[in-house]
């Protein structure tokens, strides 16, 4: 088997369940030390991951905020002029 497994263009909302099997399949695998470790890498970058997607949702929100102000901001300057 390969050392490595590459895993791409997965959707977001996709990452929990994989890291449920994935966690599951952990405990055959991880019988040395070495693999232990290896393992524990994986889980911080799923850790940073769903850091870095909680960030970004909560980014989307706070702009889709700024640009419904600004059309309503635009809209009352319109309504005030005419």
């Amino acid at each position: 088997m390969p050392e490595t497994i590459v895993l791409s263009d997965i959707r977001l909302d996709q990452y929990t369940e994989l890291n449920r099997v994935i966690e599951n399949k952990l405990f055959v695998l991880s019988k040395e030390d070495a693999d232990r470790e290896y393992f524990a890498n994986y889980s911080s970058q799923y850790e940073k991951i769903t850091n870095i997607i909680s960030v970004l949702d909560i980014l989307q929100l706070g702009l889709y905020i700024i640009i419904t102000i600004f059309l309503i901001s635009i809209s009352i300057i319109i309504y005030s002029v005419i």
